[in-house]
């Protein structure tokens, strides 16, 4: 920036030496050289400018993005995550764009200073005029801008509103059509919508505003420069080339006073997004998963055998199934959303586990929160997952392997593929305790016994507990819990050879096997 500074000062030296009779054509050659290089230097520093200030705005988004990301994968399908959208959408921005603006507001405000202090060398009058325009300007600009900063708070609360009426309608979907309330809450999303309207335009207008006012300001500080150093030169007091010089400095301080004004107004608005974003994450508290205490894990064990109704060998492998199939993927559902509660020692993975968009490598083994990204272990840990969950052969198609992007839901694989990448991120976390349901509902006979196996070889020593209809899993699991139908709690316990020997159960391993 301050390359441009030196444009002015050096056009009104010259014009002082050609007055002066004193250049030579080879001077001014030389003086137009200087002024080409001066212009080269301005163009570089242009460019980093730019990209300094870009580099800064994208560390500032991702880096917030990170902590709404891991805070919101806590939460899981909690109302407030979807709140994490909408501070995604338009705070990160915001902070991100103040931020920006602030260096660079640092930056215009050493320029002022450095020209007013060159000013104030070569004549007090026009200094002084330099520094008081431009604290007259930013001070004036601070009164413009509260107008925008009451519209920016009101345009935040319309758009939290309108997100919750959105949210209401997405989540309460069937309720809605249940109570035929349908018509109401459309109108009320219309009528959030047209008030969210009203208040963005509102916010351009006082934009515009203060835009216009920047201009405004802007003209008024040239003008009054050059008629002061008219008058100084017309007294003989400064020399031509110090007015032409000084006009230079005010067109050239447009720029830093922009900087300055426009730092303020995108910080103000920075502030209040950055206020919203510190105020979600105070209500959405992080869950840190703790190095498994001796305590803890029988806490966990007697949660998960609260439910089922049974006790759970630690450390084991644990079939769970029930007598009743019709009922039985909404009773294996319940188990385990009732399981999870706030044991953070304790995974659940589900047969519909949403399937993040990234590279394959990120998704199937996310960084811990506050642990950065996957180390060593991670990666040969996510490399005996994959495996063990039959999931290889479908990096080997991909051509970038575990580098290939997935989009957001993994829809461009299969429903049995999806299943075992669901299957590969969960082995890959290696939790204490890991509750599957139906974890080979999607797949064929053969992968399935592959899978049971991989699965079984992998967990050895750790607790896991499969809710499941499958025979192979049944068959490979250390023990047995039968559940009877209707909510009549446990009907058996023991190995699948012993349960063989009670008709029920031989019963049903017949009908899972298509066989009655």
């Amino acid at each position: 920036m301050l390359f441009f500074a030196l444009t002015p000062w050096w056009i009104g030296n010259t014009i002082d030496a050609i007055v002066a009779s004193s250049t030579t054509v080879t001077d001014i050659v030389h003086r137009c050289a200087v002024l080409l290089a001066i212009a080269a230097g301005g163009a570089v520093a242009i460019l980093a400018e730019e990209r300094t200030s870009m580099l800064l705005r994208v560390e500032c988004e991702v880096s917030l993005m990170r902590v709404l990301s891991r805070r919101t994968s806590n939460l899981g399908v909690a109302p407030s995550a979807y709140s994490a959208v909408n501070l995604g959408m338009v705070d990160i921005s915001s902070v991100a764009n103040g931020v920006s603006a602030l260096a660079r507001g640092i930056g215009g405000l050493i320029a002022v200073l450095l020209v007013g202090g060159a000013m104030l060398a070569t004549s007090w009058q026009l200094g002084l005029v330099i520094l008081v325009g431009a604290v007259i300007a930013l001070i004036s600009n601070d009164v413009v801008l509260l107008n925008y900063r009451r519209r920016q708070v009101t345009q935040r609360k319309r758009s939290d509103d309108l997100t919750q009426v959105a949210r209401d309608i997405g989540g309460g979907a069937r309720v809605i059509r249940g109570l035929g309330t349908a018509q109401t809450f459309l109108q009320r999303y219309a009528a959030s919508s047209q008030t969210l309207q009203r208040s963005g335009t509102d916010l351009s207008k006082a934009d515009a505003q203060a835009s216009a006012f920047r201009g405004v300001v802007s003209g008024i500080y040239k003008i009054v420069t050059v008629a002061v150093g008219a008058k100084l030169a017309l007294s003989g007091t400064i020399t031509v080339g110090d007015v032409v010089t000084a006009y230079g400095y005010t067109v050239f301080l447009s720029n830093p006073l922009n900087y300055i004004m426009r730092a303020r107004q995108l910080r103000a608005a920075g502030v209040i997004s950055q206020q919203r974003i510190e105020e979600w994450l105070a209500d959405n508290p992080i869950s840190h998963t703790p190095a498994l205490r001796q305590q803890d894990f029988p806490a966990a064990l007697k949660r998960l055998e609260s439910v089922i109704g049974a006790s759970i060998t630690p450390g084991a492998y644990t079939g769970v199934t029930s007598l009743d199939v019709r009922d039985w993927h909404t009773t294996s559902l319940e188990l385990a959303n009732a399981t999870l509660g706030r044991h953070q020692t304790v995974q659940i993975v589900g047969t519909d586990d949403y399937l993040f968009s990234g590279t394959l490598r990120e998704v199937l083994t996310p960084p811990c929160d506050g642990l950065g990204d996957i180390g060593f272990e991670d990666v040969e840990r996510q490399r005996s997952a994959v495996a063990a969950a039959m999931a290889s052969d479908i990096l080997v198609a991909l051509p970038d392997g575990v580098d290939s992007d997935m989009t957001a839901g993994a829809m461009e694989f299969s429903g049995g593929e999806r299943q075992r990448l669901r299957l590969a991120r969960a082995l890959s976390t290696a939790p204490e305790v890991l509750v599957l349901v139906d974890p080979t509902a999607a797949l064929d006979v053969s992968t399935e016994s592959a899978v049971v196996s991989g699965i079984r070889e992998l967990r050895a020593g750790r607790t896991t507990v499969v809710l499941t209809h499958s025979v192979p899993s049944l068959v490979h699991a250390d023990r047995v819990i039968v559940l009877g139908g209707a909510g009549d709690g446990v009907a058996a316990v023991g190995t699948h050879r012993d349960l063989l020997q009670l008709p029920e159960y031989r019963g049903l391993v017949r009908r899972l096997r298509g066989e009655a």
